[in-house]
């Protein structure tokens, strides 16, 4: 497993807003850029996470209208149940070898390349289980290594924690080595900054 992926979980059924990853915004829909956002990171592959659920046969549709486009666009379907976003992205990374997991939500339409590329240069450097941005509404950013979800996988029972993936590792902290964006100095001020800076930079 070498593979660095971006997985967009995404389905169709919101009861808020029905459907909303497919509406227009500019040239694109809701998910396009999305997708658009993290082809143009530095990962091997970007997997849109649905399920087998005929309610999302009008998700792959759309779709294959333009993943022509994307290079490294792919879809994976889940037989898992549509809350068990979890086994949803266990599964997935299993069976593409991923070995390194960037989570984002297909709703982020102003997510931004630089910020998925900085978490995971950060997390090469640093090499935690887990590290996580969420500071700006819409550009979470969430990575993990595939020994983590594994244990995640096996390990968490709660609905919440499959339906949301990570909340397993927030409740236990003392099981994994956790980073958050927030605590990573990303200025410049003394010459270990700079060194750091270099290591972002290499």
């Amino acid at each position: 497993m070498t593979k660095t992926a971006v997985l967009l979980q995404a389905h169709i059924g919101s009861t808020r807003l029905p459907k909303k990853i497919l509406l227009p915004l500019g040239d694109m829909s809701i998910l396009e850029h999305c997708i658009c956002t993290a082809c143009q990171s530095v990962v091997d592959l970007v997997v849109v996470c649905t399920t087998t659920d005929s309610s999302n046969d009008e998700l792959i549709e759309h779709i294959e209208t333009f993943q022509h486009r994307y290079p490294k666009l792919t879809v994976y379907r889940s037989s898992c149940k549509e809350d068990d976003v979890l086994g949803r992205f266990y599964n997935c990374s299993k069976e593409f070898g991923i070995s390194t997991v960037i989570r984002i939500t297909s709703d982020c339409y102003t997510h931004s390349s630089h910020i998925i590329n900085t978490c995971l240069k950060v997390f090469r450097i640093k090499s935690p289980d887990f590290l996580f941005f969420t500071e700006i509404d819409g550009w979470d950013t969430q990575i993990v290594s595939f020994e983590a979800l594994e244990k995640v996988y096996k390990e968490a029972t709660e609905k919440h924690h499959l339906e949301h993936v990570f909340p397993y590792i927030y409740e236990n902290k003392d099981k994994f080595r956790i980073i958050n964006l927030k605590d990573i100095k990303l200025s410049i001020d003394y010459a270990e900054d700079y060194e750091f800076a270099k290591k972002l930079f290499s």
